[in-house]
């Protein structure tokens, strides 16, 4: 039996990975370095209690436009096991000579998870301009499942801003890249890849401006055909467009732009 399709996904699925790794990866961290013993030594006091430091998958970023400024996320795990994680992260504004904490905001239970993992977390400083004088960094969180004839991966982002000397979250929960399908490991099957990018628009709203998000949606299929050859289906493409709108607090994202297990 032929197994093309298991061949197109497996492609198919390599390449929205590195979809999503260029997004990433364009704005990547610096690495902690010398800063990590300094954050350690001053979150140990202040931890949520039974969390440990996961210094493995802890991430720096200096904040361009702020030379002075480090960026850092910090996971505080519970538990790490094959089945479930629990944690928390801890996302710092640091003086950049001095590893200083100057804000801090702690995310509860933010880096717990199950049969879809965190793979990795990544600091983003591309230009969030909200307003002429607030410019917002952003944490993205890259997920993928296990499941072989499920396979499944995505992107959140999160976004921050420094306002009245604290540390404020303003956007939680916006998926700018989803992969995923259904087959039965051999040919059949659908499957979708989904890709956002987002700007800032003219109108603003509390002082903030709207952020237009833009998406691409791309599903294709499978099928056995009666010789036993894997066919491809014909691909649909699809586009849609959204406005987030500043309420004072925060940014709200609407349900179809939610990662898949958000409420």
């Amino acid at each position: 039996m032929c197994t093309r399709a298991g061949i197109r996904l497996a492609a198919l699925l390599l390449a929205a990975t590195c979809g999503i790794a260029t997004l990433a990866h364009a704005d990547t961290g610096d690495g902690c370095g010398a800063a990590t013993r300094a954050i350690v030594a001053q979150l140990k006091p202040v931890a949520p209690p039974a969390r440990k430091i996961d210094v493995s998958r802890m991430v720096c970023k200096a904040w361009p436009g702020k030379a002075d400024t480090l960026l850092a996320a910090v996971p505080l795990m519970q538990q790490l096991d094959a089945d479930d994680n629990t944690g928390d992260l801890e996302m710092l504004v640091l003086d950049r000579h001095t590893s200083r904490v100057r804000q801090r905001l702690l995310l509860p239970n933010l880096m717990s998870d199950g049969a879809v993992r965190i793979d990795r977390l990544t600091l983003d400083t591309a230009r969030y301009q909200l307003a002429p004088a607030t410019r917002a960094f952003a944490l993205r969180i890259h997920r993928t499942g296990s499941s072989r004839v499920n396979p499944f991966s995505e992107m959140e982002l999160q976004l921050f801003v420094v306002r009245d000397n604290q540390l404020v979250r303003v956007l939680d929960g916006l998926v700018t890249a989803q992969d995923g399908g259904e087959w039965d490991g051999e040919c059949a099957g659908d499957f979708s890849s989904t890709s956002r990018t987002l700007s800032m628009d003219g109108q603003a709203h509390h002082g903030y401006h709207d952020i237009t998000v833009n998406s691409r949606k791309e599903a294709s299929s499978s099928t056995l055909d009666k010789q036993g050859n894997c066919v491809d289906g014909p691909r649909a493409v699809s586009s849609q467009q959204a406005r987030l709108r500043f309420d004072g607090t925060r940014y709200e994202v609407p349900a179809p732009l939610k990662p898949l297990d958000d409420d």
